[in-house]
């Protein structure tokens, strides 16, 4: 919490020490140049933009070549009026201006009366002549008539040209073949990914189709302002409050009785899954003070019954009775052998097994299983899920050139983890569940300082917990051989993490001549606290390994039994008896101590970023536009704060060619080094090619870094040293035979830590290389837009994107293709063709 207090106070006195902060924003700007019918430019004209919900008011004058600039605008729609002496009023009406939008416009003015108005309704799209970023906008429109399964207006940003949609799941979509981990989104000016498995299609902050205004999508060539990854740009923006209040209300039904049942489920004789949806709330906007303070509040609720089907192998009657059965060949009788009463021990059905069978239900097909033994049990397991979520913005105008808000947004949420088939084992069983809370906020300001100077600020974040629970017991649980366990799968263990996150932007905008330039500073800290449960508690396996197979004197055996069969019988023989094979437990350490027994893994990760950048859009002529820009992005390598990390001390040599056995491992860090050159050049040009608005070429390359996903940590969190496990083969030895309820054997904790890495196929390790740099995509298109017709305008374009130094995982234990590979290959086939002995070196 003090480093995090540190970091925050740098970051604010990086502010008011330099003046030019800047990060993602989201107000647009229009800009223009105001003529006359000759085509002369017109200097001094009064150029005025008002909102048409909340008549807030912005004003300038164009300058002595006729250019004008509103630099920072709310997304919103307009009418932007222009008059100079002599001339006409021009009045442009229903002026769209979209999220972090840029719109140039050509004002011609005609010669009359000052009180005279000429009034023309401004197209809703047009020729892009500003910039070369490849983008499109999802307005309110779009939000309120495509579909959305899930009412999250953000699945519709794989709906733009050059994103590859993944069938299997949306939300992996990719763009320009990017990863799909490599796209950044924002809400109000604050990223809102999930910093784990971020992807496309998903916000960690709450949000729905009630509550988003619009969003814009950048696909390639992004200028300096944009970064923190190399994919796509998703910047959506919350609605506001009105002069005139607004409300509705809603649910979307979706219920069984519109569904047909399966194939499966009536040849079992199973009612259709049940499938009862409403999707409900209310939305509610207006003033609080009119033309000056505005609200916005939306709730919205999920109830979701549902049933998935499942179908569970489970015993047949005669076998949870302890009688084995099986054919000789597919058409002779079935035979049988009775485990029970041939028990050497005489105990019979193992008591701890006992109370898995208790809670077996019988079968119901045989679509599993051999039929005698095991067989299947299809039922519809419930897949309930429910979410709450609320969002409200208030607005506030302190005068005309200074706008403030403050956006709050909060969800719970759980379901029955049928994701991860967590769910009941069998009717009446608990089920594994998966969700939590998460809340995110925003406050922004937006002052117009003068008219060629604008302040843009955003501190927001948020923070987001995610539970996957288990029903399994804190106890010693057994592992069946042939059917599913009642209780819960033994080896699924709980796990969960919360992660909060600040961030703070701030864009000062200086329009200075045919200069339009930004410059600044973007901070990120993220905390990700984790914590699983795996192998805490014992873990009882009754296989046939570690001398636990049955002696061949004991059941069918020889002629009268397959060996496909025999060693099924093997592995009922120790389900029914509890024979055990092996008992598994897993102690946790700092690398100096161990921790107390049935405690799992906790993690406390902290990463710190920011990012600065300038950048410069240079009319350089009436039609020709440069945007020229250079960021500079620092991403922090990832430390855990209570010291619990370690790397390998020789992790600098390790590669193909070095075989090392003396691997020591060493408590401390950093895991690689940081990385102080991350230099992210951006040019780009827009050519109004008749300087009408008509036609446009426009081209744009750039560097952009890609951060890693904090999931990269896992892998290398796992090294060797942080965790041991202790086992125990009870009947390893010759003509033992311990039961799961004659008591587990001891499993003390080790009496030291050990440090080097053991020489076997059991253990693997993974290490980020030292120097590990942060890898980087160079973005490049070209287009060209005509206007066909009002409202019509057709785009072509190339798009290209080249990722150098990405980050990927390389098995140094692969395959060797090097050396004397060829050498040793000729060895081996000539030993194959005539048995020639292959040389001891």
């Amino acid at each position: 919490m003090q480093s995090m207090r540190i970091w925050l106070a740098i970051a604010l006195a990086s502010a008011l020490a330099a003046g030019w902060l800047v990060g993602q924003v989201t107000t647009a700007r229009y800009e223009g140049v105001v003529q006359d019918e000759s085509g002369a430019v017109v200097p001094g004209a009064k150029v005025e933009a008002v909102n048409v919900k909340t008549q807030l008011r912005t004003q300038t004058s164009s300058d002595g070549e006729g250019r004008f600039i509103l630099p920072s605008l709310a997304p919103g729609e307009y009418q932007v009026t222009v008059e100079a002496p002599g001339f006409r009023r021009a009045v442009r009406n229903a002026v769209t201006l979209n999220v972090a939008d840029t719109v140039t416009e050509v004002i011609r003015l005609e010669v009359g009366s000052v009180a005279e108005s000429v009034v023309v309704e401004a197209n809703a799209v047009r020729v892009q002549t500003a910039d070369a970023q490849i983008a499109r906008v999802i307005t309110l429109r779009d939000i309120d008539s495509l579909p959305q399964l899930g009412r999250g207006p953000i699945t519709l940003a794989i709906f733009n040209p050059g994103i590859q949609i993944d069938p299997s799941d949306t939300s992996y979509s990719r763009v320009n073949g990017l990863r799909q981990g490599a796209n950044n989104a924002t809400l109000d000016g604050i990223a809102v990914n999930d910093p784990v498995a971020p992807r496309l299609g998903l916000a960690m902050t709450p949000n729905t189709s009630d509550t988003v205004e619009e969003f814009r999508v950048v696909t390639n060539g992004g200028k300096a302002e944009y970064g923190r990854n190399a994919g796509g740009q998703v910047q959506m923006i919350t609605r506001s409050g009105t002069n005139a209040f607004h409300g509705g209300a809603w649910d979307y039904l979706r219920n069984t009785k519109l569904n047909a049942n399966n194939f499966f489920n009536n040849s079992s004789g199973q009612a259709r899954p049940k499938y009862i949806r409403n999707i409900f709330g209310g939305r509610v906007d207006g003033p609080i003070r009119r033309d000056r303070t505005f609200f916005f509040g939306s709730y919205e609720g999920n109830r979701t019954r549902q049933e998935v089907v499942r179908n569970r192998t489970v015993l047949t009657p005669e076998a949870k009775q302890g009688i084995f059965r099986w054919r000789t060949t597919p058409t002779s009788p079935i035979q049988s052998f009775d485990v029970v009463r041939n028990d050497p021990r005489g105990k019979g059905i193992d008591p701890l097994v006992k109370k898995l069978l208790d809670r077996l239900p019988n079968p119901n097909n045989y679509d599993l299983g051999d039929g005698l033994i095991a067989a299947g049990f299809r039922f519809n397991a419930p897949a309930n899920s429910y979410n709450d979520q609320f969002t409200i913005k208030i607005d506030h105008n302190l005068w005309s050139g200074h706008r403030i808000f403050y956006r709050h947004s909060w969800m719970r949420t759980y379901s029955i983890d049928t994701t991860n088939s967590a769910e009941a084992r069998f009717p009446g069983d608990e089920n594994g569940r998966q969700g939590g809370h998460r809340a995110g906020w925003s406050f922004g300001s937006d002052w117009t300082i003068t008219n060629t100077l604008v302040n843009e600020l955003r501190v927001g974040g948020q923070k987001t917990n995610s539970d996957f629970l288990r029903p399994r017991l804190k106890e010693p649980m057994l592992v069946p051989n042939l059917y599913t366990s009642p209780i819960a799968s033994p080896t699924d263990f709980a796990q969960g993490r919360k992660v909060p996150y600040t961030e703070i932007t701030d864009n000062m905008t200086k329009v200075s001549g045919r200069h339009t330039i930004k410059g600044g500073v973007n901070v990120r800290l993220t905390t990700q606290f984790s914590w699983r449960e795996d192998y805490a508690w014992p873990t009882i396996y009754m296989s046939r390994s570690f001398g636990n197979a049955p002696p061949s004197t004991i059941g069918p055996s020889g002629s009268v039994i397959s060996s496909n069969d025999r060693i099924r019988f093997e592995s009922y023989y120790n389900d029914m008896l509890g024979r055990v094979s092996e008992v598994l437990v897993r102690y946790y350490s700092n690398l100096e101590k161990y921790q107390p027994a049935g405690t799992g893994r906790n993690r406390t990760f902290k990463y710190r970023e920011f990012a600065l950048f300038l950048q410069d859009d240079w009319k350089l002529t009436r039609n020709l536009t440069i945007n020229a820009g250079l960021r500079y992005e620092f991403m922090g390598v990832p430390f855990e704060a209570d010291g619990l990390q370690g790397y390998l001390d020789k992790r600098d040599q390790m590669n193909h060619v070095n075989k090392m056995t003396d691997l020591t491992i060493k408590k401390g860090g950093p895991y690689y080094n940081n990385d102080w050159n991350n230099f992210a050049p951006r040019l780009g040009f827009a050519w109004d090619v008749r300087g009408n608005g008509k036609t446009a070429i426009r081209g744009g390359w750039g560097v952009f870094y890609d951060r890693l996903i904090n999931a990269t940590l896992t892998p290398a969190d796992s090294i060797p040293g942080f965790s041991t496990d202790v086992r125990a083969y009870p009947n390893q030895n010759t003509g033992s035979d311990v039961r799961a309820s004659d008591g587990l054997p001891p499993l003390p904790q080790p009496a030291t830590i050990e440090l080097t890495v053991p020489v076997n196929r059991a253990t693997s390790v993974t290490q980020f290389m030292p120097n590990l740099r942060t890898g980087y995509v160079l973005h490049t298109n070209l287009s060209i837009q005509r206007e066909l017709f009002r409202n019509t305008v057709l785009e072509a374009g190339y798009v290209g994107t080249r990722g150098i130094k990405l980050f990927m995982h390389n098995n140094l234990n692969q395959p060797r293709i090097y050396e004397d590979f060829l050498g040793a290959f000729k060895q081996l086939q000539a030993y194959r063709a005539n048995r020639t002995p292959v040389p001891a070196t």
